[in-house]
């Protein structure tokens, strides 16, 4: 389990496993494999424990060694999510 201040967490918030889950649940196995998904989404998926808290880890290193702009800009790269037709 990620503790509330993990950056990874914070970016995957409960909208967005749920707006994946109701997807993945209304279609067809085929129709899955061609879906989208959120690459933080897809990386948690495929990684252990241990890689996800490297990764925030690392996270925590750019932000001690980054502006405050930039720093957001990154969690921001991370909550990336498909965007919505217009």
């Amino acid at each position: 389990m990620l503790s509330e201040d993990n950056y990874i967490k914070k970016a995957l918030t409960d909208d967005i496993l749920k707006r994946v889950e109701s997807e993945i649940c209304k279609l067809s196995l085929n129709e899955l494999r061609h879906m989208y998904y959120p690459p933080l989404f897809l990386f948690v998926s495929r990684n252990d424990l241990s890689t996800i808290t490297a990764l925030n880890e690392d996270i925590l290193l750019v932000k001690e060694n980054s502006s405050k702009k930039s720093f957001n800009n990154l969690i921001d790269f991370l909550k990336a999510h498909k965007k919505k037709k217009e």
